[in-house]
């Protein structure tokens, strides 16, 4: 709050209960409002000094590049990003494989992933940032854990200067020449994804299974809901109509009848 008393500070998220609490708490002194799942934002361009990024980077799969081209677009020149990543200090949260650097490069887990449910998540190589995001902005400072812990199991952060070039997201994906380990990080996605699938198509026979029960039991309920519509309709079942009424007056009266005395009820037993 000190810092936005003393400069134009903005903030946004795709959080709507996150934005109406910061618009109700800290409003107006920070600007907030909610962003869409891709971009852009509306903000001008060339409008910010420093723009930071904490878990968000870690969630983008396919739409890393375009965000990381709008950051770049609101920067003025020479302007700062501070973003953070999930590196080898915060990849044991999300993952119990063991990290390999050379292989993971942007590594997708649980792609498709409910944001109600946390979103998916991507792991991130320093060799891999330097090579993309470096085609963006020079990178200042790299640390690979540590970013909101006083422990190693932080996540990793990027600190990085806006260069002055225009590029397309296609550029920024585009695999880094003479890169070896862009085709290791390529096979580890497609790892991840028949991974998957092998735990879709289990999940799949599971669910056959039990639809396939509960179809059972659907035509036993509609079999015993025909029985007794015949029954209802009947003539006997009419017929014997009064008889059931009776006996359930009857029932009624035992009910609501109250106990005989105990005196009474061992005499009536002797005389048994």
């Amino acid at each position: 709050m000190r810092e936005a008393l003393e400069c134009d500070f903005w903030g946004c998220d795709i959080d709507a209960d996150s934005i109406d609490w910061l618009k109700t708490a800290l409003s107006p002194t920070v600007h907030v409002f909610r962003n869409g799942e891709l971009p852009p934002l509306e903000l001008e361009t060339e409008s910010f000094d420093l723009i930071y990024a904490v878990s968000v980077v870690r969630h983008l799969t396919d739409s890393w590049s375009r965000w990381l081209l709008e950051l770049h677009r609101i920067l003025v020149p020479g302007g700062l990003l501070l973003a953070t990543f999930i590196g080898p200090g915060a990849a044991p949260h999300v993952t119990d494989e063991p990290w390999v650097e050379d292989r993971i490069g942007m590594n997708v887990l649980r792609p498709g992933h409910s944001w109600d449910l946390g979103g998916p998540m991507v792991l991130h190589s320093p060799w891999w940032i330097r090579a993309h995001w470096g085609r963006a902005f020079d990178i200042v400072d790299l640390r690979l854990d540590g970013f909101g812990a006083h422990s190693p199991e932080g996540q990793g952060a990027v600190v990085m200067r806006k260069r002055v070039v225009e590029l397309t997201p296609g550029e920024l994906d585009e695999p880094e020449l003479n890169e070896p380990r862009e085709l290791a990080s390529a096979r580890a996605n497609v790892d991840e994804l028949a991974a998957l699938r092998e735990e879709y198509e289990r999940l799949a026979d599971v669910w056959r299974g039990e639809e396939g029960k509960v179809l059972g039991l659907q035509r036993r309920i509609d079999e015993l809901e025909t029985s007794l519509d015949e029954i209802a309709r009947s003539h006997s079942w009419r017929v014997t109509a009064p008889l059931r009424a009776l006996r359930h007056g009857l029932a009624g009266l035992r009910r609501e009848s109250p106990p005989a005395p105990k005196r009474a009820r061992d005499e009536d037993q002797r005389h048994a």
